[in-house]
């Protein structure tokens, strides 16, 4: 995580948070440039969750991501991303970061930022 968090991000901030810890799933994809999950099926890093976690530093409060892969113990996606969207409806988890795409379908399960 030290690739992905740096040290000026883990600084505490003043103000507490809603959620000081959040919960983020992280699709498995090809495209290791936007995310990256090592052989250890840890997720590494790349642009959608360098973007997320600098995100996360301009906030007014410290929130601390907790990174996890949606993938199965084969290394494989656990489900499609709209199975994997499912998941903060049920609250499996708190938020994705990757390279989800906004669909008028997926508004159902989510509520999707800025791109």
């Amino acid at each position: 995580m030290k690739d992905i968090i740096g040290a000026e991000w883990k600084k505490t901030k003043k103000r507490k948070g809603p959620c000081p810890k959040l919960v983020v799933w992280v699709p498995k994809t090809d495209f290791t440039e936007f995310v990256n999950i090592n052989q250890q099926l840890k997720v590494e890093g790349g642009f959608s969750i360098a973007i997320f976690c600098y995100t996360l530093h301009k906030l007014p409060f410290g929130v601390q991501p907790i990174f996890k892969p949606f993938i199965n113990d084969k290394g494989e996606s656990n489900g499609t991303y709209d199975q994997l969207l499912e998941q903060i409806e049920g609250k499996t988890c708190e938020a994705v970061a990757g390279d989800v795409t906004v669909r008028a379908s997926r508004i159902k399960y989510v509520d999707f930022t800025i791109p």
